[in-house]
């Protein structure tokens, strides 16, 4: 009898594990991103003379890249529906035409909110902030040979998305994410290399705007 009841006991213990180990998680994933690099003008210094240049609306955005990237997350539940989260990526996006590529680094804080969900599924809205770390390949412009300083941004993040437990220590998801510079100004890429003339040359109130898919793996605690 007493044989009987432990692993009664013991049962009710392992089917209730998934309600109480859902704490939290640490996510390991892989996006696509479809990235577009925004600068508004240029700007050279020569001894004690500056000439800037505003770009055009046509100018002022780049071609759209795309590629994949990855990164991992860990995510805490606050209450019932409600989580916070931060998480690093890392992705590297290949010049096309006479674009230079870039790479991003990134760091991102958010919260998400359960607007559907049962036992094992939930539909989910989410918002936050991420840092980026943009740095631009060097390139060859009129025989010009440039390298550029990586620059520093902050971007607004608002996405939406899925996830499925598979078990009670495994979920998988998926969502959309899309992501904006939020402060461009004095936000400049300064470039250097042979052939530029001038004591200075830079890129003005430069930001990146991205649209990403991202599938993911996550592990319960």
């Amino acid at each position: 009898m007493k044989t009987t009841l432990l692993s009664l006991v013991g049962l009710v213990a392992l089917t209730s594990a998934p309600a109480f180990a859902d704490v939290g998680q640490v996510k390991a994933f892989v996006f696509t991103s479809q990235s577009q690099l925004r600068i508004d003008g240029m700007e050279a210094r020569g001894g004690n003379v500056t000439i800037g240049r505003e770009f055009s609306a046509d100018e002022q955005e780049g071609d759209e890249l795309n590629s994949i990237g990855g990164g991992a997350a860990f995510e805490m539940r606050l209450a019932n529906q409600m989580y916070v989260g931060a998480g690093v990526g890392y992705i590297n996006y290949d010049g096309e035409n006479e674009q230079a590529g870039y790479s991003d680094l990134t760091a991102n804080v958010y919260g998400s909110l359960d607007v559907w969900s049962n036992e094992t599924t939930a539909v989910f809205g989410k918002a936050g902030l991420s840092y980026h770390r943009l740095t631009l390949d060097s390139f060859n412009d009129g025989g010009i040979e440039a390298d550029a300083d990586g620059t520093n941004l902050g971007n607004y993040d608002v996405g939406a998305g899925a996830r499925y437990k598979l078990n009670y220590a495994t979920t998988v998801g998926l969502e959309y994410k899309y992501t904006d510079t939020f402060a461009r100004s004095d936000v400049d890429l300064e470039l250097e290399g042979a052939g530029l003339v001038y004591d200075g040359l830079k890129y003005k109130d430069v930001g990146i705007r991205n649209n990403e898919v991202q599938a993911s793996l996550g592990f319960i605690f």
